[in-house]
């Protein structure tokens, strides 16, 4: 099944981290994988890495370079922490690896303390900006695919507090009987009534996941879809306050460290799994603080426990006390720093004449969700591919999707004898150019002369602009 390979080759989910929200849903279209994918993830400095790219085709080529491309762009952002630096590496590895050759992204990165957003749109489409309850695209900066020769560049933005951030792939723009145009002015309503709606009808679902479910869920429901859609949407918010407490070293006190614990990672909007491991681990450092402190707890003795959300991506707990570490034989609580060790991703336990410290950190992030819509993709609107060949003129008409883009490759190789002789085609009649048709069109520019005619107002002219493809009009 094509969710299966997917969510193999996809981030399990998105980053919980101070002062940002962030989630992410992935719509998956027919019986094959795709090379939509995105992804998020803390540095060590405490930004906030998000990106949605696209890898042209479907089928397990093209998931396998998605992949690739997803690993390595994580692996450079982390060595380096420089955008450019980053896409320059997967343009290296697009030239030895011909299925990720036109392949698109949208990277943004926020600094959560001051809100400054750097991003760069490489041949993909603008983010869009919710502010003020009013949305809008960010400019583009202009780039090209990978392996389009054009260079890369950022440009920064500072997002308010309560902005929504909203990356998707072109599968949300692609959609049956929508030009170009029209798919974007689309997104932007959609996105805008989404983001309103998470502060009227359900306040315990952020603005980021109904930005995401919602958006999906009004376009592809009134047109299907026909290909992968991913979308992520980022929102600065306000930072959540640590969770304090000075507790009785009582046995009870387990059970109130632990609801006040959970109160606060569901504030937080940590995960199952990792709420769960939080949750045994410091119950188990609360259990020894109270059994193995104090020779005779309860008599004015305290634990104090200190759970904090940092920009790193990662909860820090504190356990602490007063007493003297007691060796109670008879306890099975022999067992509980054990398991906190393996509960935590780090825990140092320490001892002295003042008392006793736990200190350990977990890294916690929520599930992104992976889908398949329980409604049919429909083709209403659809027109069917043509291909009028006039002595070296090639007219396209019609919906160029990855059977059409296959179709058209087959013939400019015939027409341009291998790109040894030059041709013109006129996308005039092109009613949607997917992403597939523009990897050809990017095979057939570096193979020979190919001209691209484009009059103003095409659907074919606005897609060939985002990708930095020139065209005659």
């Amino acid at each position: 099944m094509p969710e299966h390979l997917q969510d193999a080759l996809l981030p399990a989910g998105v980053p919980v981290t101070q002062r940002a929200e962030t989630a992410a849903l992935y719509l998956v279209a027919g019986d094959s994988a795709g090379g939509d994918w995105f992804d998020a993830f803390v540095l060590d400095d405490g930004r906030l890495v998000v990106a949605v790219g696209d890898v042209v085709g479907r089928g397990v080529d093209a998931a396998v370079a998605m992949a690739g491309l997803r690993v390595l762009f994580e692996e450079s952002m982390r060595e380096h922490g420089d955008v450019v630096l980053a896409l320059e590496a997967l343009d290296r590895r697009a030239g030895r690896l011909s299925e990720a050759s036109a392949a698109t992204m949208c990277v943004c990165v926020l600094i959560p303390t001051s809100g400054e957003l750097v991003y760069c749109t490489a041949g993909h489409p603008a983010p869009v900006v919710v502010s003020d309850g009013k949305a809008s695209y960010l400019a583009g900066t202009g780039c090209g695919p990978l392996r389009s020769g054009r260079g890369f560049r950022v440009t920064s933005r500072r997002l308010a507090t309560g902005d929504v951030l909203f990356l998707y792939s072109d599968g949300l723009l692609e959609r049956a009987g929508r030009a170009p145009a029209e798919g974007a002015a689309e997104v932007l309503r959609a996105v805008e009534d989404a983001a309103a709606q998470s502060e009227v009808m359900d306040s315990h679902e952020p603005a980021v996941e109904r930005a995401c479910r919602r958006t999906v869920e009004s376009l592809t429901g009134s047109t299907g879809y026909a290909d992968d859609v991913a979308v992520l949407a980022l929102q600065p918010v306000p930072p959540l306050p640590d969770l304090v407490l000075a507790l009785p070293a009582v046995a009870d006190t387990v059970r109130v460290a632990r609801i006040e614990l959970d109160d606060w990672l569901e504030a937080a909007r940590v995960g199952e799994l990792d709420r769960m491991a939080l949750l045994h681990a410091v119950g188990e450092l609360v259990s020894n603080a109270v059994e193995h402190a104090y020779p005779d707890p309860g008599r004015g003795h305290e634990v104090r426990l200190r759970v904090a959300l940092g920009t790193d991506g990662l909860v820090h707990v504190e356990v602490a006390d007063d007493g003297r570490w007691q060796d109670r034989r008879t306890s099975s609580r022999g067992r509980g720093l054990a398991m906190a060790r393996g509960l935590l991703d780090a825990l140092r336990i320490e001892r002295g004449d003042a008392g006793s410290r736990a200190v350990g950190r977990h890294r916690v992030g929520r599930p992104a969700v992976l889908l398949r819509s329980s409604a049919p993709s429909r083709t209403d609107g659809v027109q069917p591919f043509a291909i009028e060949d006039t002595d070296g003129l090639l007219r396209l008409g019609g919906t160029i999707d990855l059977r059409g883009a296959e179709q058209l490759r087959h013939m400019l190789d015939r027409v341009t004898a291998a790109g040894t002789r030059p041709v013109s085609l006129d996308l005039t009649a092109v009613d949607l150019l997917t992403s597939a048709a523009v990897q050809v069109l990017f095979d057939a520019r570096a193979a020979g002369p190919v001209e691209l005619l484009a009059p103003v107002g095409s659907p074919a002219r606005h897609v060939l602009d985002v990708v930095g493809l020139s065209y005659e009009s």
